[in-house]
């Protein structure tokens, strides 16, 4: 079942469980035994029908990868057949859970989110709006330290939890990306697809601004021009000796040279379905995001594919 919105306004998160689906002051559990902990919660309060499934659920899900999207803040979840709505439960810890690899800071905040399996749109539009409710420094901590579940189920109903009408392509693009400088030579380019194993790289021009993208096709046609394209017999070229040519002046040709326009932008606010639509109209196999002319961020096939249908 969607979350219900009038008129295209966004919801808030604290519509989607009570103070009975919240735990307060957790002490000596794992990260693990919390989700244990919540589930039975929902479970108790008639949410899922199945426990065990929905335990199984979630914990397979943890097993693909961390849902920690902040220190001491994480956000398991699951997409269930047998859900009638998206539920939340929450749990805090003041002294924090502990991590079953034993790395990075204890989680002081859980919040488990269960969406219906036919709605991959759910989840993350929790998981946006929960992104945005703490983004602020000492937030975290704040309501891991609230002492009753009426007190934490109030802090998501003051609007702070608020969840969007729609996702949006900054809610899905990656911020930690590579970019290089059009006055680069094409040595640097070529380093970072061989280390970073990335297919094409944004260039940016003097004022930071997004001006062009090399790709991996553009280094090999410097090593194979047009007119050996044309060639019947290759047999003379068997040891690539036009890529010798690249080696020689790698440290002279700028990125400038060679950069192309075939690149796709959108605007942070960009719907994440056109995006999509986007990725397949366009068959690019990544999108910029742009914040006027500034990239901001970036958002690849596979990472669009996995967030939509694995979480």
């Amino acid at each position: 079942m969607a979350l219900e919105t009038k008129n295209n306004d966004s919801v808030k998160a604290s519509s989607l469980f009570s103070p009975k689906e919240v735990v307060c002051g957790l002490r000596g559990v794992s990260l693990e035994g919390c989700i244990r902990v919540l589930v039975k919660r929902l479970a108790k309060s008639g949410v899922i029908p199945d426990a065990d499934a929905a335990l199984e659920a979630v914990l397979k899900r943890e097993a693909m990868g961390s849902t920690i999207i902040a220190p001491g803040l994480a956000v398991p979840h699951a997409r269930l057949e047998r859900l009638e709505r998206t539920s939340l439960a929450v749990a805090t810890s003041v002294d924090g859970m502990e991590l079953t690899t034993g790395k990075g800071d204890p989680v002081r905040l859980v919040i488990l989110v269960l969406t219906g399996i036919a709605t991959p749109g759910e989840y993350l539009k929790v998981l946006s709006g929960v992104s945005r409710a703490f983004s602020e420094e000492g937030v975290i901590d704040k309501v891991a330290q609230l002492p009753t579940p009426e007190q934490v189920w109030e802090f998501f109903d003051k609007g702070t939890g608020s969840l969007p009408a729609f996702i949006t392509a900054a809610d899905m693009m990656a911020t930690n990306f590579i970019a290089l400088h059009h006055t680069d030579k094409v040595a640097k380019v070529i380093d970072c697809f061989n280390r970073c194993k990335v297919t094409e790289v944004p260039i940016l021009d003097d004022d930071g601004d997004l001006a062009g993208v090399v790709e991996e096709q553009d280094i090999l046609k410097l090593g194979l021009p047009e007119h050996i394209l044309w060639l019947e017999d290759m047999r003379f070229l068997l040891l690539f000796e036009p890529f010798g040519e690249i080696l020689r002046k790698e440290q002279q040709i700028y990125l400038a040279e060679i950069m192309s326009d075939r690149f796709v932008s959108v605007e942070e606010k960009t719907p994440a379905i056109q995006v999509a639509r986007e990725l397949v109209r366009r068959e690019v196999k990544q999108v910029f995001v742009v914040r006027g002319k500034k990239l901001v961020g970036i958002i690849t096939l596979s990472n669009l594919l996995g967030r939509i249908l694995r979480g």
